[in-house]
């Protein structure tokens, strides 16, 4: 029920993103840019509402989810906090692809990066994502 309100609103933030794209000549190079983060976001939202409906039918979408992506996608939805900071996320040397259920990753480096941000140093701070092989798995740091 909750999934299903917060996709009426959804829709409606994502119909008027639509409407706004189309006066795109007339939109500055500022105005481009935040349109563009609000369809990102949009989009995010609607990944994190199936995430919901799978985690409430018990069911969940393991495929290939390649970690350099997750962690552009985690900087992007962490700029506003990481410029406030003046803080920086970097990885170190390639991250390898997991299988792995793509959202439950996302939200998971989002929340550690979003705490090293937090609680890392007031300005000039770096988190750092790197990832090293342990075993039969992967180690994500």
């Amino acid at each position: 029920m909750v999934a299903h309100e917060l996709e009426s609103s959804l829709i409606a933030v994502s119909r008027n993103a639509e409407l706004l794209r189309l006066a795109g000549p007339d939109l500055g190079l500022e105005q481009e840019d935040r349109l563009a983060g609000i369809e990102r976001t949009a989009d995010r939202m609607k990944r994190l509402l199936t995430s919901m409906r799978n985690l409430a039918q018990s069911t969940i979408e393991i495929e290939p989810v390649p970690l350099d992506e997750v962690v552009e996608e985690v900087g992007e939805m962490l700029l506003p906090l990481a410029s406030d900071r003046h803080a920086e996320i970097v990885t170190s040397g390639p991250l390898p692809t997991v299988l792995a259920d793509r959202n439950q990753i996302v939200q998971l480096l989002q929340n550690l990066v979003s705490n090293a941000i937090k609680f890392g140093p007031r300005r000039s701070g770096r988190v750092t994502v790197a990832a090293a092989r342990a075993s039969n798995a992967w180690r994500v740091t």
